[in-house]
């Protein structure tokens, strides 16, 4: 493949991711987190119900859930939960590629933003479903950066994250520099070619 088509597939990709016809589900990049526990990305059965206390891993678990619109803004929306066979406490950081802009951090707030849920995947939200924020438990967000201290026991600690997405004219100038740069390429082998 030659340098100007690849730089054409990419910049067709982007614009594509761009424009949200991409797979509603697939998630656009993976959270980094520095917590106390393994930070992995929920691939449990979708017919565990989540937040019925039936994950029993002592692992911080993400599920990227979906593109969607809140508030008039176009969002992504993430479930972060730890849910221990009994008790535990997970605390740290989460960081994403976008700025936070929401968090959801009780029962009524998780079931008011159900219309996120990933398809396919069976939620409830039990009283003690949310981190006990009334508790001693903790979770807060600045710029890209979530931090959290929960003490969970069954159903576990669940939370839904708003995150934002760059808007379709970032990809386009990004697609529009793949170009440029594929024409800068072409021209200085057309220059090393006819010296």
């Amino acid at each position: 493949m030659s340098l100007r088509t690849s730089l054409l597939a990419s910049a067709t990709a982007l614009a594509t991711f761009g424009s949200g016809s991409v797979l509603a589900q697939t998630a656009p990049y993976n959270p980094t987190a520095a917590v106390s526990k393994s930070f992995v990305q929920y691939a449990g059965s979708p017919t565990t119900v989540l937040g019925s206390g039936n994950v029993d891993v002592t692992n911080l678990f993400w599920l990227y859930e979906k593109r969607g619109t809140y508030g008039g803004q176009t969002v992504d929306s993430w479930l972060l939960f730890f849910d221990p066979n009994g008790t535990g406490s997970v605390s740290g950081t989460v960081t994403f590629q976008q700025n936070v802009l929401q968090v959801f951090a009780t029962q009524v707030d998780l079931t008011n933003t159900a219309s996120f849920q990933r398809t396919g995947y069976s939620y409830t939200y039990g009283t003690y479903t949310a981190p006990e924020l009334t508790g001693g438990d903790s979770v807060s967000a600045a710029g890209k950066t979530l931090t959290l201290n929960w003490n969970a026991s069954d159903p576990g600690d669940y939370v839904r994250v708003m995150t934002a997405v760059p808007e379709p004219a970032t990809y386009a100038q990004m697609a529009a520099g793949l170009l440029a740069l594929g024409g800068l390429a072409r021209r200085r082998r057309a220059q090393r070619a006819s010296a």
